[in-house]
């Protein structure tokens, strides 16, 4: 724990210096960077969040004077915020993670790994104490209402489940055509049982034929039938809101609406719940 604090002391004095130092940041090459961008990522998985929020806010101030941002700081933030946990029982580095995560969004440029980034912080701001969950919300407003004014409005107007909905409408009208005419299509459902049931005895033998000779075509082509089975159902799939996902580009945050505000919106702290609303109603 002394090292943990040493470092994370250090790595302050640095970001502060860091500014300051134009004439020396020419001088280093990237070979230097390169050999000590590995050391300060070791640093960013540290559970103490001070020495982690340090080193992820060294890391972008170097990557932002090269002109390079890295698709592993976004990655090692993102594991950051998902240890709800330490970021709780850590509130006095809180101002400065909601700092860096707010840079760190403005400084990006792909949508939908900001998107990720936006709900991964209004998931934290669920659990978390009434502080944080404001001040998320006022980097979500600042990042995304007023820099990207679009943006939270597309999060916003996101359906999910549209295929349950269809289903279930269908099924409601279903039921409501079954109760105006329930007696003859019971009727209708016997005769058509009886017909089926003769078919299916008549038709099992060549059914068991045919069947034998798809398992035979199926084992000369190598299973393709039910690899492409499963490929469809992975792309399916793959187009799901993946909120623990390692790499926030592939998290498909962008076809996941923002449930979070409408639960924050009900938040016990009346500034919290204010917030959260005005969110909701202005953009």
């Amino acid at each position: 724990d002394s090292n943990s604090r040493l470092v994370g002391a250090i790595l302050t004095g640095i970001n502060r210096a860091f500014p300051y130092a134009e004439k020396a940041q020419d001088a280093v090459t990237d070979d230097v960077y390169a050999q000590q961008y590995d050391s300060l990522f070791r640093v960013s998985h540290s559970r103490r969040l001070n020495s982690s929020v340090q080193a992820l806010s060294l890391l972008l101030r170097v990557s932002q004077s090269r002109s390079s941002m890295s698709d592993r700081f976004y990655r090692a933030l993102y594991e950051m915020l998902a240890a709800q946990e330490d970021i709780i029982q850590q509130p006095s580095s809180h101002a400065m993670l909601l700092n860096l995560v707010f840079k760190a969004i403005k400084a990006d440029i792909k949508p939908a790994r900001i998107q990720a980034f936006v709900k991964r912080l209004l998931q934290v701001a669920l659990v978390a104490p009434a502080g944080f969950a404001a001040g998320a919300l006022i980097v979500v407003s600042e990042a995304l209402q007023v820099l990207r004014p679009g943006m939270l409005r597309g999060m916003l107007a996101v359906a999910e489940n549209d295929d349950d909905d269809d289903d279930d409408d269908d099924d409601g009208d279903d039921a409501g055509d079954d109760s105006d005419n329930g007696d003859d299509e019971a009727d209708d459902s016997r005769a058509t049982a009886e017909r089926e049931q003769k078919t299916t005895i008549l038709g099992a033998r060549d059914d068991g034929a045919q069947q034998s000779k798809k398992h035979s075509c199926d084992a000369g082509n190598g299973g393709s039938v039910h690899q492409k089975a499963a490929s469809g159902a992975t792309l399916r799939g793959s187009k799901m809101y993946r909120p623990m996902h390692r790499e926030p580009m592939f998290a498909h945050a962008e076809m996941s609406c923002a449930w979070e505000l409408v639960s924050l919106a009900r938040h016990h702290h009346p500034s919290v719940a204010a917030f959260a609303r005005d969110l909701l109603d202005h953009d």
